[in-house]
């Protein structure tokens, strides 16, 4: 049965919080999606929000550092209970996260003005950045709609096996966090059909969807990879304290 992971816990205090934390996705999209209807699908106030260096993007880079170091806290503590596979593969995902932040703001590019070099000149925006260099650009989108399938599905997977508890544990987004990946899913998933029917002429997803509305996507991804660590941390800090009741 569908109960967004709240059999997990007897806590009313965490039943609220992992319903508050499913609802703001879902909050969120509604209000954003509503105000293009009534002013617009691309109105200067929903540009400005979304922009490049706008709150959006901003908000997106603090996500992927607090990931790195959420991420980097939770790989030390496996070393400490000598669990290092389950180590490295937080490290590596410390690693990644701490590149995607500075990714995002272009290594700093903008805020301390430097000018592109020359190795970037293929970059389409422009930019000190790998991931808008045309031999990579359109893999993003790939490596989007793959990270959203695993965000929003994994936990159904995985929940018709009885192996791999640990692994399931502090890998596997529990279904309340799937409000966070859906959309990015869907959104990545309509960018990389050739030929969906869906889309218009001019690539405009049902002529209301376009960019910048991939930042969108891409700040509740960062968010819900941040708390899915930080529900990660907690789960430690539960285990520590049932471990010292029962010593």
């Amino acid at each position: 049965m569908f109960r967004l992971g709240f059999y997990s816990t007897n806590s009313k205090v965490e039943k609220f919080s992992k319903i508050a934390i499913f609802l703001f996705p879902i909050i969120f999209i509604i209000i954003l999606v509503s105000q293009k209807f009534l002013f617009g699908p691309f109105n200067e106030d929903y540009m400005n929000f979304a922009k490049e260096d706008g709150p959006v993007e901003y908000a997106t880079t603090v996500f992927f550092f607090l990931s790195f170091l959420f991420s980097t806290i939770i790989g030390l503590k496996f070393i400490k209970v000598k669990k290092n596979f389950f180590a490295l593969l937080y490290f590596l995902l410390s690693a990644s996260f701490f590149i995607a932040g500075f990714e995002e703001i272009s290594w700093g590019q903008r805020i301390f003005q430097i000018e592109t070099s020359e190795f970037f000149s293929e970059n389409f925006q422009n930019e000190t950045n790998f991931h808008n260099l045309e031999v990579i650009h359109f893999y993003n989108f790939y490596l989007y709609f793959i990270i959203g399938f695993i965000g929003s599905f994994s936990w159904i997977i995985f929940s018709k096996t009885n192996k791999l508890k640990s692994f399931k544990k502090f890998f596997i987004p529990q279904p309340f966090l799937m409000s966070y990946f859906l959309p990015v899913f869907l959104f990545f998933g309509m960018s990389i059909i050739p030929s969906s029917p869906i889309k218009s002429p001019d690539g405009l997803i049902f002529n209301f969807f376009k960019w910048p509305d991939n930042e969108v996507v891409e700040v509740l991804l960062a968010a819900g990879i941040f708390v899915f660590f930080l529900f990660t941390i907690l789960k430690f800090k539960k285990d520590s304290q049932v471990s010292q009741k029962k010593s």
